[in-house]
């Protein structure tokens, strides 16, 4: 689907696809820095360096990746498009826009394909932070409650909300999240229509009422 409307320059570099940990171990895996992930799932993700990682933490990514596709994620908590399609396991190649450390991720909220405002996030090992800024990249006197992750304006911002519109097009609402080096390199996150499962709250109420009246899902 982003592939189709941005081209696969934006799509992260997906190195195996397959239904079990017996099928990873039984791949011909590149070296390398890579994130085995789960596709139906939020933080289903394990950060490994091939090939040693898999000799040296068979048990922690057997016990992991066997316990995500055993999870029917979504079921219990009214996210229902997270059970219609098949649990499957992604190895993909680390984004190493900020080395070793995760790269920044721009989660763009889209109504009607068009950028309302974003959401800067920061994740450390220790730490997550958010910032919320318009698409002028000023920062918004809103939060969800986590530290303030200040950040100048990024060089490829036009770039980066245009990419979360192409996306958003078709979508009464969206949230698009892009990775970026905040120069010229973006890379697809991922998609979502029930951002934090609709259980996140605003600093502002008011803020969230504003947003309210830009939904419109045509009931």
């Amino acid at each position: 689907y982003v592939g189709a409307r941005l081209g696969d320059a934006f799509l992260p570099c997906v190195v195996w696809v397959g239904d079990s940990v017996d099928e990873l171990y039984a791949a011909d895996l590149p070296p390398g820095r890579f994130l085995l992930k789960a596709n139906h799932g939020w933080h289903y993700n394990l950060t490994l360096t091939l090939p040693n990682d898999l000799a040296t933490r068979r048990e922690e990514i057997e016990r992991l990746a066997g316990g995500w596709l055993a999870t029917r994620f979504g079921y219990d908590t009214g996210e229902w498009q997270y059970c219609t399609f098949e649990r499957r396991l992604l190895l993909e190649r680390f984004i190493d826009y900020n080395g070793e450390e995760p790269p920044d991720e721009y989660k763009v909220y889209c109504f009607r394909g068009r950028a309302e405002f974003i959401n800067f996030w920061v994740e450390t090992p220790s730490e997550e932070k958010s910032g919320l800024y318009d698409t002028a990249w000023n920062l918004l006197p809103v939060n969800f409650g986590r530290s303030v992750a200040h950040r100048t304006r990024p060089g490829n911002l036009h770039a980066i909300v245009k990419a979360a519109e192409d996306i958003a097009a078709d979508f009464a609402f969206a949230r698009v999240d892009l990775y970026s080096d905040s120069e010229s390199e973006i890379k697809f996150s991922e998609i979502t229509f029930t951002p934090g499962n609709a259980t996140s709250r605003l600093s502002d109420p008011g803020f969230g009422a504003k947003l309210g009246k830009l939904l419109d899902v045509g009931l």
